[in-house]
């Protein structure tokens, strides 16, 4: 689509909008003059001319750091830039981008595009403007007036902020940009939530005093030491004066599953552009990422505590260097880390020259908050300052302790496996035992109502366990066992229990809407040793989990399947699934591999409609790289495979990569042929994402045929399809 700005465009109105990706006109009603995009992109790299030749250049003269600047889609960006490049007043290198590693693409104003945009500036700066007055009247005056009056207010603010009413409010453009309000929201459902807490009055005070300092801050400590309730007590005293977001890293947990609950956490506060990066990108850029959260995050006081930061795969270390960046320029955020050992993603520059991180060691309790968690039951054996000594006041070690019956006058604390062996397991009755090891199975929290394997497994089991904190609860009443609990009892387990325990966690987990649960249950599957059933889980949901975020943990847990075990359709399945996945990462290489291993694999199982569906999804490939002719022929060979006269929502969706070629070669009315096919068969079937989708791509053949009317229906049509489906997605949500 041309640009409406281009030579070719010359009379139409300037004020534009969009609609799923399609440029149409509406005309401004009689405001006041304002900005159009291509003078807004020049006035906003005159702001940035200063720094723009050093050797690390800033984000915000990035095509990302222009298009949030001025507020335009990424994707019009060349349609804006190509005209000020041709007339030289905007020249183009490739220069390293502050918090990134690879070198990318700027944009500077030329010595003629700096006398352009400085007139620019000030013919807007002298515009006469309405606004109203600190006593609530409306008074007469000029740009540059208002702009002093706000300080830190860049005219495209301004200017946009013109552009939607005829008087302008300096106050409230002032608290939205500037002091934007924000209430505290509560992120931290899944939390623990300790039984019992003693001491720690001095730790506590310090890192509430850290927290309000805008610090990051790392609790480094062994496991069950206590760092978790510690932090957990912290979290419930703040959430009224902060908003606060917890995460624990578990395994399956990928930065893109890290950054999509953040990004829910911000939309909670309005704010919007990290849910639309983790939507739009497949890879970090830390440049670009970085921008966005210091975006999100302006003016939002919250504290996010990770725990378990020692299982965190390496990929996320950079995102925690792209999250310190932030802590530094906004005292209102703070980061609470809980590790058993140092990561570091920051120097010691950080913490002992700039003072922006702050490292804790947490040790055991001292003897008074010692006694006062075991109780009297070790002081009628008069063994206190032995258990103490054994234990050096480790918190897990002395809650165990206070729930054996008789401890004995030598507690055996050597090593945890065996104490659990000796002085819990063996106090255990039957039914206890039974629900520690199929609580021990799963990997992360679950509802009470997993653990009840059987008749014999009731709620006085599950409280009696509670009472002996063995079973540990969440904010949101979900249970779990602590890991250094959690690994003796599963060593305990019989192979007929290991099998029989594991399906039955699958088979609740696998009911789940929870993506990461979802997976967990087929790790159970793989565990007992039903890899069919496993590989079929991943057939049927493994698109929809790609979808929902979960691209890295479903690549991890292919990693578990052994080829020795799979049938030639199931290779060809986890092959497809693969081949996905490289897909969204931009492998296309590496994916068009995979997705050729598969379907030569569904070929040899007799599989055509596994066959057409790979085969679709190769020529969406070469579609994607420019290679039309090679898709045409892949497509139809893949529509033959299933069979031409089809009415599935594969063959839908074969139509529509025809259709769509068919468009791109300029045979519009074999295009609308092919689309039309495409719909018929997604209204069929009730598929409104595929039917918004068509209605799209019709949207854009009818607009290059120049039926504006027609294009501007569908566009509308296709647009109200995805509405409908966001707002059954928020109700869901709610409910």
């Amino acid at each position: 689509m041309r640009d409406c700005n281009s030579p070719g465009h010359a009379s139409a109105p300037k004020h534009i909008y969009s609609i799923n990706h399609e440029v149409f006109f509406r005309r401004r009603g009689n405001l006041k003059r304002t900005l159009t995009i291509k003078e807004k992109l020049q006035v906003h790299l005159l702001d940035y001319q200063a720094s723009a030749k050093e050797y690390e250049a800033p984000v915000e003269i990035t095509q990302t750091g222009i298009s949030e600047g001025i507020g335009i889609r990424p994707s019009h960006f060349k349609q804006y830039m190509k005209p000020l490049l041709a007339e030289n007043l905007v020249e183009e290198r490739s220069s390293r981008v502050k918090g990134g590693k690879r070198r990318r693409k700027v944009y500077s104003l030329t010595d003629e595009g700096i006398l352009t945009a400085t007139d620019l500036r000030n013919v807007f700066l002298e515009e006469e403007i309405r606004y109203f007055d600190l006593d609530g009247r409306i008074s007469e005056g000029k740009v540059s007036d208002v702009i002093e009056s706000l300080g830190n207010v860049s005219l495209v603010q301004l200017s946009d902020e013109m552009s939607m009413s005829e008087v302008l409010d300096p106050s409230t453009l002032r608290r939205r940009l500037l002091e934007p309000e924000v209430r505290p929201v509560d992120f931290s459902r899944t939390s623990p939530r300790p039984e019992r807490f003693c001491g720690r009055e001095m730790e506590k005070k310090r890192l509430l005093d850290l927290i309000r300092k805008g610090k990051t801050i790392v609790l480094q400590g062994i496991a069950g030491i206590g760092k978790t309730a510690l932090a957990s007590k912290i979290c419930s005293s703040i959430k009224k004066e902060r908003s606060v977001f917890w995460f624990e890293f578990r395994k399956w947990h990928s930065l893109w599953g890290l950054l999509t609950d953040l990004s829910r956490f911000l939309e909670a506060m309005g704010r919007r552009s990290l849910g639309k990066y983790v939507k739009a990108e497949s890879t970090m850029d830390a440049g670009k990422l970085g921008s966005v959260l210091g975006q999100d995050f302006r003016g939002v006081r919250a504290v996010l505590f990770f725990d378990d930061f020692q299982k965190a795969n390496p990929e996320m270390i950079e995102f925690f260097s792209v999250l310190l960046g932030i802590t530094k320029r906004n005292r209102d955020l703070s980061v609470v880390i809980l590790t058993r050992e140092l990561i570091p993603f920051y120097d010691r520059k950080d913490v002992e020259v700039d003072r922006a991180v702050e490292e804790i060691h947490i040790l055991g309790l001292d003897r008074m908050a010692s006694r006062e968690l075991v109780g009297e039951g070790v002081e009628e054996f008069g063994v206190f300052e032995e258990v103490y000594s054994a234990t050096q006041g480790h918190p897990l070690f002395l809650d165990l302790i206070r729930t054996v019956p008789a401890i004995g006058p030598e507690p055996r604390l050597s090593y945890i496996d065996q104490f659990i062996e000796e002085e819990i397991y063996s106090e255990l009755d039957t039914d206890e035992k039974k629900m520690m090891k199929v609580a021990s199975v799963y990997e992360n929290p679950v509802q009470t109502s997993l653990l009840f394997f059987d008749e014999s497994l009731d709620i006085d089991t599950y409280l009696k366990l509670k009472k002996k904190t063995l079973i540990g609860t969440l904010e949101d009443g979900r249970v779990q066992v602590h890991e250094m609990i959690r690994k003796p009892f599963l060593s305990m387990l019989t192979p007929q229990e290991r099998e029989r325990f594991h399906l039955w966690a699958a088979e609740n987990l696998l009911r789940e809407e929870d993506g990461i649960l979802q997976i967990e249950g087929v790790h159970h599957l793989l565990v007992s040793g039903d890899y069919t059933w496993a590989a079929r889980v991943l057939d049927e949901r493994g698109e929809q989990l790609m979808e929902s975020g979960h691209s890295e943990e479903l690549l991890s847990l292919l990693m578990e399947f052994d080829p020795k075990n799979l049938g030639v359709e199931e290779s060809a399945i986890l092959s497809e699934r693969e081949g996905d996945i490289l897909r969204t990462k931009g492998h296309v290489d590496d994916a068009l591999k995979k997705l050729e291993e598969s379907k030569n694999q569904y070929e040899k199982s007799h599989s055509s409609e596994g066959s057409g569906r790979t085969g679709r999804k190769i020529a969406s490939i070469y579609k994607s790289i420019g290679k039309l002719d090679k898709a045409l022929k892949i497509y139809t060979k893949s529509l033959s495979a299933i069979g031409k006269d089809s009415r599935s929502l594969e063959a839908a969706r074969i139509y529509g990569g025809i259709g769509s070629i068919m468009a791109r070669k300029g045979r519009f009315e074999k295009a609308v042929e092919y689309l039309l096919k495409d719909l018929a068969i997604a209204k069929e079937e009730g598929d409104r994402k595929e039917i918004a989708r068509v209605y799209n791509q019709l949207g854009y053949v009818f607009y290059e045929t120049g039926a504006y009317d027609r294009a501007l229906k569908f566009q509308r049509l296709s647009l109200e399809t995805r509405e409908r489906i966001l707002e059954e997605w928020k109700k869901y949500f709610e409910l």
